[in-house]
């Protein structure tokens, strides 16, 4: 009877094992996704939150800190040392201030690079924030770990590290 539950139990495992790395292979590599929100903020807050590079790890509690590796007047070219060991390195490819700002991951360690272009426009008395992502996802295991969760889960990480972020600031400010 135990070791009937131990190659069941080792079957279940191999089966799920086996669906994981299927999910991967079958998800394609490219991602096109969109999210939209709305803050209470001012375009103008909301706008300095999200292009100020020095604010990046206060916002988000997966980076341990950045280098600034090139600030000209073609952009501003960073790395980001992720807790994990990690790195990224991104670069400002457009903006418009304060409506439309785009950055470009063009290398990372765990193989996602792609664009996220941020649109800002005033709504009554409140800010819609749009991100839009163009990716490549080279990473198997990433991959698979991301359609499971949802293919656009880097766009909801990046929302509510701004809206988190924003609300500190308010918090903070005196």
């Amino acid at each position: 009877m135990m070791a009937r539950k131990i190659i069941y139990t080792f079957l279940t495992l191999l089966v799920l094992f086996f669906a994981f790395v299927m999910t991967g292979f079958l998800a394609s590599d490219l991602h096109e996704g969109e999210v939209k929100d709305y803050f209470l903020d001012r375009r103008v807050d909301v706008w300095h939150n999200i292009v100020s590079v020095e604010n990046i790890p206060l916002r988000r509690r997966d980076i341990e800190h950045i280098d600034i590796l090139s600030d000209d007047i073609d952009g501003i070219v960073w790395r980001e040392h992720l807790k994990n060991g990690d790195t990224r390195v991104l670069r400002v490819i457009e903006r418009h201030i304060p409506e439309r700002f785009v950055i470009e991951r063009f290398k990372s360690s765990d193989g996602v690079t792609g664009t996220w272009e941020f649109t800002l426009k005033t709504v009554g008395n409140k800010t819609e924030v749009t991100i839009k992502e163009n990716s490549i996802n080279r990473n198997l295991w990433l991959r698979a770990y991301y359609t499971i969760r949802g293919r656009n889960i880097l766009l909801r990480r990046e929302l509510k590290s701004l809206r988190v972020s924003l609300f500190q600031r308010l918090i903070t400010t005196p």
